[in-house]
């Protein structure tokens, strides 16, 4: 049985395989799912070129990550998410 983090390494990962008409059949089960399970949806993307990072560095990257996705997604944590707003308040 797999755990989460394999399968978003196994779901990462195929990204790159796929044609468009799947990237695009993709993005819409993503936002069925956004809905579904009354996600955020992500401000904005990230340069990563202006970082100098290969995609396949970020596949990588986030893949080493995912353990502390959970952390970092938890509703506890989203008090950090307006940190620097907050401390400038103060």
């Amino acid at each position: 049985m797999q755990n989460s983090i394999q399968l978003k390494i196994e779901v990462i990962s195929v990204l790159d395989l796929l044609p468009l008409e799947g990237l695009k059949l993709l993005a819409e089960f993503v936002t069925f799912l956004r809905a579904k399970f009354k996600l955020p949806y992500v401000q904005e993307a990230i340069d990563l070129q202006t970082y100098n990072i290969q995609q396949a560095e970020a596949v990588e990257l986030r893949s080493r990550l995912a353990t502390f996705a959970e952390d970092w997604d938890s509703p506890e944590m989203s008090i950090y998410d307006h940190y620097d707003t907050y401390k400038a308040k103060i």
